[in-house]
């Protein structure tokens, strides 16, 4: 109480919050830092919605937490965790990872090997007349992905390797029975020794893992469809689906008798689901085949700023006007558009943007119109539901 405060106790209370904070500055910047390699080339960057990846540069054995845009070098070893999906983009293909996904990247004369160690990618092609270069290997398997060609992938521990050729054709390369190649619709099951055993379940559709958007909506019908071959007499087809992936409380079980095609209502939640064979109560583990489906809400992008109706004044320089909008995070880009129409034909300003603003400065007197259209790549969907137009007038 009969302590004097004194210029000297600030000075020393203001040199220890200083060096706090400096080190907790520090620390952030090292917890978020991603090692890159000053002498050589990039091959790809990654991308990701939620929760970070990491990487095990070739030569290092860290770790390391990726961070948006992150640079992929030759030799890199990437992961994901549980609930965590990735993107590698290349030159001319893409790569997406799936969850609990370890993949180690090779390039090699401009051409790239994706040594899938376990878990599920999805391997996309640009469309060309060039030779594929892409390939994803497993085990002692390797398949090329064709020009414009899609092939999914799911590689379960002490499990056969499933492959899914969803557009496209791919060649398996087998040094000893020769190269097969197969198109659009094909399923292969490929067990260690690189033997290919044809599946007695072909699920068609949909993909191995596949993630959807809805909008409006809190249900999305998913349409599964198959082929059986060389059904046991007396056996049972089932189809299941549960929120976890051990599949002990089930959502839906259907017994598939003489069916080809079946509709399942999924709300907003990540969906496992298996197809198998049963005998006499028992599954067949050679039948089973197993996938996930993710369906995302995506609330509609709206305009926000200029407000229906707002009115700017100008003397001699035209007004800055700038535009807000509302989106979501699973827009890519948005294309932002202003028209002298309400039919937005011949727009005056069409830009892409990855923000949710952007400024104008150039709109002279008149009245002007504009929308928002959200780019989403989940599902190849591109431009999709533009927002309602708007409009506000410009008067000198």
């Amino acid at each position: 109480r009969n302590t004097r405060f004194r210029v000297s106790d600030f000075l020393v209370i203001f040199v220890c919050f200083f060096f706090f904070f400096l080190r907790l500055w520090f620390f952030w910047e090292d917890f978020n830092a991603v090692l890159e390699k000053l002498i050589e080339q990039p091959i790809a960057t990654v991308t990701w919605k939620k929760k970070a990846s990491q990487r095990k540069l070739s030569d290092n054995l860290v770790w390391d937490r990726l961070q948006q845009h992150s640079y992929v070098y030759n030799g890199d070893t990437i992961r994901t965790s549980f609930g965590a999906e990735a993107t590698i983009t290349f030159a001319d293909s893409q790569i997406e990872l799936g969850e609990n996904t370890i993949i180690q990247i090779l390039y090699e004369q401009n051409a790239a090997t994706v040594d899938l160690a376990s878990g599920f990618v999805s391997a996309s092609t640009q469309s060309g007349d060039a030779n594929s270069n892409l390939q994803i290997k497993t085990g002692n398997v390797t398949v090329a992905v064709g020009q414009g060609s899609v092939l999914s992938a799911n590689a379960v521990a002490n499990m056969p390797t499933q492959f899914q050729v969803l557009s496209g054709q791919v060649i398996l390369l087998d040094d000893t029975n020769g190269s097969q190649t197969f198109s659009e619709g094909s399923n292969l099951v490929v067990k260690d020794g690189g033997q290919i055993v044809p599946p007695p379940i072909e699920v068609l559709t949909p993909s191995l893992q596949s993630r959807y958007l809805i909008f409006d909506t809190d249900v999305l019908p998913v349409t599964f469809n198959w082929k059986t071959r060389n059904i046991p007499t007396g056996a049972q087809v089932v189809f299941e689906t549960s929120l976890d992936s051990d599949f002990e409380e089930l959502t839906n079980q259907t017994i598939l008798d003489g069916l080809n095609s079946l509709t399942v209502n999924l709300n907003v939640e990540s969906h496992y689901w298996r197809f198998y064979i049963t005998e006499n109560q028992e599954i067949n583990k050679d039948s089973l085949v197993s996938g996930k489906i993710s369906v995302l809400y995506a609330k509609s992008p709206e305009i926000t700023v200029p407000a229906e109706g707002d009115t700017f004044y100008y003397r001699s320089k035209p007004p800055t006007i700038r535009f807000f909008w509302t989106g979501n995070d699973y827009v890519s880009t948005y294309l932002f558009e202003v028209a002298n129409n309400p039919e937005m034909r011949n727009p005056v300003i069409s830009q892409t943007s990855q923000n949710l603003s952007s400024l104008v400065t150039n709109l002279t007197a008149g009245k002007w119109y504009w929308h928002i259209t959200p780019y989403y790549t989940i599902n190849s969907m591109g431009y999709y539901a533009p927002t309602e137009t708007g409009s506000f007038e410009v008067v000198q």
